[in-house]
């Protein structure tokens, strides 16, 4: 089987699990902090799972958006989520039916080379405007986005089909909802959502923002890029 079946199947198993595990995580900052371990999920995206005042339904949210962007082809990935999905009281059933899942699907595992914690710190990854741009980025992109109200030009300018935008719309409440939505789109590349041939850098994102006419934008993003 193609590695993007494959992938497209560990993301299936996961949304089948999508709203139970929503529901009734218990410890979403102590699975957090083990998925990091694992590089499952990145620094910027803990620190948001950890946001103080935050509930756990909203830090669970969160959490599970940053796993699915994780995932991406790699469904090996997804054994690793189980593993510790299964240690949470509220979702260890959940966990095992994951692994299960994985199993039937997928076969043995090899040789548990995707168990392995990663002792020293995760490297900060050397960013231009030339950098294909990947899931784990998506915290940072919001930060530097957060003033965007026009979330919708920009989509469209970067190559989300209007069919999506119109989705997003709907389906979200709020700008900061809508406009994370977005970018997840953007950074997933799924056929469904995207035109064709999308570039997906800050050279991208530059472009799109003078497009929609937003300079103060564009000179956050080229302050962050000169650092």
């Amino acid at each position: 089987m193609a590695s993007n079946e494959l992938g497209n199947e560990a993301k299936e198993i996961l949304r089948d699990h999508y709203g139970d595990l929503a529901k009734n995580i218990q410890n979403p900052v102590q699975l957090a902090e083990e998925l990091y371990q694992y590089r499952i999920i990145s620094e910027a995206a803990l620190g948001e799972i950890k946001t103080e005042g935050w509930t756990t339904p909203n830090r669970n949210t969160a959490l599970l958006r940053n796993v699915r962007l994780a995932i991406g082809q790699d469904h090996t990935r997804l054994r690793v989520v189980a593993r510790a999905l299964a240690k949470d009281i509220g979702v260890s059933s959940i966990g095992d039916e994951i692994l299960q899942s994985c199993k039937m699907k997928f076969g043995q595992e090899e040789e548990n080379n995707d168990l392995l914690i990663v002792e020293e710190p995760v490297p900060v990854r050397s960013i231009d405007r030339h950098t294909i741009l990947r899931s784990d980025d998506l915290a940072t992109l919001e930060r530097l986005l957060k003033d965007v109200n026009d979330w919708e030009g920009l989509g469209l300018f970067l190559g989300i089909k209007k069919t999506s935008i119109n989705r997003i719309g709907r389906d979200k409440k709020g700008v900061r909802d809508c406009r994370r939505e977005m970018l997840f789109c953007w950074l997933s590349g799924s056929r469904d959502d995207m035109s064709s041939n999308v570039e997906r850098t800050f050279n991208a994102l530059i472009k799109a923002l003078k497009d929609i006419e937003n300079q103060e934008a564009i000179d956050g993003i080229e302050s962050f890029l000169s650092k």
